[in-house]
């Protein structure tokens, strides 16, 4: 009769990290340029994206200033973002130029975009893209 032994062993296994570790903050991408006027006046800025860490979602962040130049009155700058519309503050000719920034959580599901125009009161120039 023949007794066979089996002998098991088990040996602990460790997993490496890998060679770039993802970090757990946001990435942030250069800065796109943008540009409308309307009326002589002119407002120009960037538009910055965060990705969040899942991927899904998105902060952009909006930074501008308008300047009036030779142009009178006074002019504001529209987003307009999924139906809603985002406005900042006022720069009247004669003033100093006006800066603003605003923030907006986009998704990537669909991809709707948003555009920036130069407003004198109700009248406003043309849409530019911002993403």
């Amino acid at each position: 009769m023949v007794t066979a032994a089996v002998v098991m062993t088990a040996a602990a296994v460790s997993v490496a990290a890998p060679a770039v570790a993802r970090t757990p903050t946001t990435a942030s991408v250069l800065p796109f340029p943008w540009e409308a006027s309307y009326g002589g006046a002119t407002a120009s800025g960037t538009q910055t994206v965060q990705q969040d860490p899942l991927g899904v979602g998105q902060k952009r962040t909006v930074k501008g200033i308008i300047q009036t130049g030779t142009a009178t009155g006074c002019f504001h700058v529209q987003i307009q973002y999924l139906g809603g519309t985002w406005e900042s503050p006022v720069t009247c000719a004669g003033e100093s130029p006006e800066s603003f920034v605003t923030t907006f959580q986009t998704y990537l599901i669909g991809r709707p975009s948003a555009t920036a125009r130069l407003c004198a009161g109700t009248a406003c120039g043309t849409p530019t893209s911002l993403w």
